[in-house]
């Protein structure tokens, strides 16, 4: 399974950091942070009998490290399976 095209990082200079998800277009997308794990979820999910579209798009979200810690897991479905990677932790 591979929804997510490309994921990146970047340091913003004041505490917080972008988080860019690129992905097909006809996909659905959430974002939330998760406070009792101090995670921040991606759910990237494509319709059933749908193939993903060709054409990409990006969101970027800003996020906050939590005891200098980023913690990013990305959750894609497609046809009805789902698979939780990347799961990321980056130390600050």
């Amino acid at each position: 399974m591979a929804l997510l095209k490309k994921h990146e990082v970047r340091d913003n200079g004041n505490n917080s950091f972008d988080l860019l998800i690129t992905f097909p277009d006809n996909c659905s997308y959430t974002y939330y942070f998760d406070s009792a794990t101090s995670k921040n979820h991606i759910d990237i999910i494509l319709s059933m009998a749908q193939k993903p579209s060709s054409n990409f798009i990006t969101r970027n979200e800003t996020i906050i490290p939590y005891n200098d810690q980023l913690k990013i897991d990305v959750t894609q479905t497609q046809d009805g399976v789902t698979a939780t990677k990347p799961k990321i932790i980056i130390e600050i």
